[in-house]
């Protein structure tokens, strides 16, 4: 339900989507596709990973000449350990993008192999994403704006100004990608 929400946030700026109808409409698609058969699923989790991925990394990329420290800090409090515990549930969220690589090596011929490479090259890609997307989001566009966003990725080139439609578009139809990558992964 959460995946969901957030797709339905970033549909609805991307395309201006009702939430309800692309809930529903999300559901249905990914029952349709488990119906299809396991190959078929995982082979769009793994592509929907791969835009993800590009995506966050084209995020970081597009957003970092506007980072600028003040931002990160929440009023008067500066940098905290409380404003740390709360972006953790937003900093998890970018390690549900991208772990069927994982899923998708317990179904290779030697999972002994192909498990631990599958792990390794997860952590070290998610690292460097979620390391990109939590220095450049709230310092692009301040801790504030980003945290009371639905799709805190727009919200962060929004706070830019009205300039960046064709990053804002690219984005947000890639989070919506990254985010299927995780539904379909969670429902495998």
């Amino acid at each position: 339900g959460a995946v969901a929400s957030f797709i339905a946030s970033y549909a609805a700026t991307v395309m201006g989507a009702d939430g309800l109808v692309t809930r529903i409409a999300l559901f249905l698609g990914v029952m349709a596709l488990h119906l299809r058969g396991t190959k078929e699923m995982m082979w769009m989790v793994v592509l929907a990973g791969v835009v993800a991925i590009a995506t966050l990394l084209g995020f970081a990329q597009g957003t970092a000449a506007f980072v600028q420290s003040g931002n990160l800090e929440q009023g008067d409090q500066g940098l905290s350990v409380q404003g740390v515990i709360q972006a953790i549930p937003f900093a998890l969220w970018m390690y549900l993008g991208v772990e069927q690589a994982v899923t998708a090596s317990e179904e290779a011929e030697n999972p002994a192999v192909d498990m631990p490479r599958g792990l390794m090259l997860a952590l070290i890609v998610l690292t460097v994403t979620a390391a990109g997307v939590l220095i450049c989001a709230p310092g692009a566009g301040g801790v504030s704006v980003v945290s009371k966003a639905g799709d805190p990725l727009l919200a962060a080139i929004l706070a830019q100004g009205p300039g960046h439609t064709l990053l804002t578009n690219i984005i947000g139809v890639g989070a919506i990608f990254g985010l299927l990558a995780s539904f379909f992964s969670i429902t495998y």
